[in-house]
């Protein structure tokens, strides 16, 4: 099995006061995927492909061609159009995936879904693994139950180092909350 480097490095921005997310793109070539056989990363690019939205169906073939022996990859999926159903599906996938070895998720963001919901909010963060190092929410109509969940999971994340959640419906001590977070996790930036 070989492994490619990194080909190309981008940056893309979320918009005014939004967080900048550097995405990697890496792509081996399928013989080289075939040659890796089943993936437990095969569910979540199924359920990418089931929500039939494009920018699923672009963030599933970006999986497909994920290097052989790539330790992490990225998921975002912003302006994707997504519905709680959709939410619920990659969620379930997302937390099976956690129990498998391969790939572990690096950066995740599902910015500019107003319709993933406080309830779809709530499952990914069951799902959300520890390797989880970046988090986008922004501009998702969320409201302080979503609120509460994150800060919650936040407090227990080992690796969290970003979570932009700004452009949402929090209460003001809600937003002071998730602000003290950086209190005691040093090496966190929150932008709410």
């Amino acid at each position: 099995m070989s492994w490619k480097a990194p080909t190309r490095r981008k940056v893309m921005t979320l918009g005014a006061g939004a967080c900048l997310i550097p995405l990697v793109s890496c792509f081996a070539s399928e013989p080289a995927r075939a040659r890796m056989g089943s993936s437990y990363l095969d569910g979540l690019i199924a359920a990418l492909r089931a929500t039939r939205k494009a920018v699923c169906l672009h963030a599933a073939s970006s999986l497909v061609a994920l290097p052989v022996g790539a330790p992490s990859y990225d998921l975002h999926l912003r302006r994707a159009e997504l519905t709680l159903s959709d939410v619920t599906l990659i969620a379930g996938e997302l937390f099976h995936g956690r129990q498998g070895s391969g790939p572990q998720l690096h950066s995740l963001s599902m910015s500019y879904n107003p319709e993933i919901t406080d309830m779809g909010v709530t499952q990914l963060v069951r799902a959300f693994p520890p390797s989880l190092t970046e988090l986008g929410l922004v501009g998702c109509q969320l409201t302080d139950e979503a609120g509460v969940a994150l800060l919650s999971w936040c407090e227990s994340a080992p690796y969290l180092r970003l979570i932009c959640v700004e452009q949402n419906h929090f209460s003001r001590a809600l937003k002071e909350r998730l602000q003290d977070l950086t209190d005691h996790k040093k090496f966190l930036n929150v932008v709410v």
